[in-house]
């Protein structure tokens, strides 16, 4: 059989060493020959795209590892020995590995909930780039780029719960061509997250936002293509939230901004051929609200504002608060049952009046 670090210049974990060793000894003893190996960055070059190069670890680390079971308790103790406070290749190789590990997990153990407090630490690039995840929830970290590209080209982040994070590009490029299912943020501070989210071709179909301080959140979100299905965002304070999303063929279905502060909220969304289906506003403050929305072939179907809803579709709006107000104590499955009827009460509001 070929030894499957052989593109990696020869690197080897052999199976009789990884059985001398605990699992964690394993994991940072491969993690290390890996850096080694490539914190030069010559593996990065310009006509290879980070993508690609995780996919090569990813596929090169799961075989080595083979031998060894990877667990929730796994990745929390990987997670607590190591920092990544900087920002070169080393860091990026890093974030990777930390991916991989969390992928591999995530696949031999798709039911099993993966609890990562990083209790303030800095992990710049934390998970960046997994492709496949399934029930995570992460807390306490600062860093940027925390999760960064998570669910691209053809992958599937199905679960995911982040709060108190600071940093930037939180989730940024989420799901370009690729899917994300249920996300909730809570307490983020940093600009540009969510960036791109659901581009190109990706589908975010249920996310809940809830106290985020920051520039650019969800900007060119769901453009070229890409879809956002049910997303609810409350206690937002940053300029050019969703600016430009939905644009290109992209689409917005059901949108709900509560309680925004900053310039240039939903400005220029929706054009070239883009569709923001349903909108409400409530209690949205700043300058360029909805300038130049759905010009140049885009469409808007229905946006109401806080003055225009009947007592009926206030009382849904108050339901919708109230649950959002309590999913960070849910469980996941409890999580995905609570947007699942998030996403049923938003199609209610815009049914008709009663």
């Amino acid at each position: 059989m070929n030894n499957p670090f052989e593109i990696f210049g020869g690197l080897d974990v052999r199976t009789e060493e990884l059985q001398e060793k605990s699992v964690l000894d394993a994991v940072l003893d491969l993690e290390g020959k890996i850096i080694d190996q490539y914190k030069d960055g010559k593996i990065f070059t310009p006509n290879k795209d980070h993508g690609k190069i995780y996919e090569i670890l990813y596929d090169s680390i799961k075989e080595s590892l083979k031998e060894i079971g990877l667990t929730e308790k796994t990745i929390s103790q990987y997670i607590n020995a190591r920092e990544n406070r900087t920002d070169d290749y080393e860091a990026v190789i890093r974030g990777m590995y930390s991916a991989a590990i969390l992928e591999i997990s995530c696949t031999e153990n798709p039911d099993e909930e993966i609890i990562i407090d990083g209790c303030g630490k800095i992990f710049n690039y934390l998970f960046y780039y997994v492709k496949h995840a399934s029930n995570i929830s992460i807390q306490n970290f600062k860093g940027n780029h925390i999760l960064g590209h998570a669910g691209n080209f053809g992958g599937n982040i199905k679960r995911v719960s982040l709060k108190n994070i600071e940093g930037d590009y939180t989730l940024g490029t989420l799901a370009e061509n690729g899917n994300a299912e249920y996300l909730i943020l809570n307490q983020i501070r940093g600009d540009n997250t969510l960036w791109y989210a659901g581009s190109r071709k990706g589908d975010v179909k249920h996310l809940v936002i809830e106290n985020i301080t920051g520039y650019n959140t969800l900007c060119n979100a769901a453009i070229e293509s890409g879809t956002l299905k049910h997303v609810y965002l409350r206690k937002v304070k940053g300029n050019n939230t969703l600016q430009v999303a939905g644009c290109n063929n992209g689409n917005i279905e059901y949108l709900n901004l509560h309680t925004i502060e900053g310039d240039g909220t939903l400005r220029d969304a929706g054009n070239f051929s883009g569709s923001m289906k349903k909108i409400i506003l409530n209690d949205v403050l700043g300058y360029d609200t909805l300038r130049d929305i759905g010009i140049s072939n885009g469409t808007v179907e229905n946006i109401f504002r806080e003055h225009e809803v009947n007592e009926h579709q206030k009382s849904i709006l108050s339901q919708i608060q109230t649950i959002v107000e309590t999913m960070h104590t849910l469980s996941s499955e409890e999580q995905t049952k609570a947007h699942d009827q998030i996403a049923r009460l938003q199609i209610e509001i815009f049914a008709g009046e009663k």
